[in-house]
């Protein structure tokens, strides 16, 4: 047998092709724009995450589909978060970043839904030079991670919240200075409070009041007899 022949390498048809094929299968969302930050191309996940047509981002900047100044902002899961002065002057560091270094691997975003809602965003930013060396393009991947943010905001609430419960538990489980004449409690600050106020503060009972057989007798002597 002879010896068979290594595979040709791919022709610059079949690898615009393939480039068209990744670039439109994939699950995260990805915008080409030009040097001045003109989109040119977007891919079908960016259209289905962000809710635009083609026709509406094509042409437009990408800074005008990010939030562009301080303030309370709604997002896709629904939750209110503040974006503040730090996130623009990330942005603009991040910005000047890719100018110098033609790539940022990871950078944390957000951008406006078509509904005006924000989605929070994880992206790999490139940029495309030419034989030259200058700057003719760049590409953003784009992952959607609001839900993920949105699950670990709820995560760190819940188990702030644990600890503030345990906290009360253990308030309670120690050595509790009380009356021995009027039953009263003395809180950490040296007032002597109700036991009903005390429970009441540091736990979430409920109380409703009755008289023991004990005291009723006492109080009521005539409602008992000795029998």
């Amino acid at each position: 047998m002879g010896k068979q022949s290594k595979p040709s390498q791919l022709d610059a048809r079949i690898q615009s092709a393939l480039a068209d094929v990744i670039v439109e299968t994939s699950l995260c969302a990805i915008v080409v724009t030009d040097a001045t930050g003109c989109i040119v191309r977007v891919n079908e996940a960016f259209l289905e995450i962000f809710w635009y047509d083609r026709e509406d981002v094509t042409g437009t900047y990408m800074v005008d589909l990010a939030p562009w100044e301080p303030g309370l902002y709604e997002t896709t899961a629904g939750d209110t978060i503040a974006i503040g002065e730090d996130f623009f002057q990330r942005s603009r560091e991040m910005v000047a970043a890719l100018f110098e270094s033609g790539k940022i691997p990871r950078f944390d975003g957000f951008g406006f839904r078509k509904d005006g809602k924000v989605i929070r965003t994880f992206e790999n930013n490139v940029m495309i030079c030419n034989e030259k060396g200058e700057a003719v393009a760049a590409t953003s991947i784009i992952q959607d991670v609001t839900q993920a943010k949105y699950i670990e905001a709820e995560r760190e609430r819940l188990i702030t919240d644990l600890r503030e419960a345990l906290s009360k538990v253990k308030k309670l489980s120690g050595m509790l200075p009380i009356c021995a004449s009027f039953k009263k409690i003395r809180n950490d600050k040296g007032y002597w409070n109700q036991i009903e106020r005390y429970l009441k503060e540091y736990t979430d009972a409920d109380f409703s009041h009755g008289i023991c057989p004990e005291c009723a007798k006492k109080l009521y002597p005539e409602d008992y007899d000795d029998q």
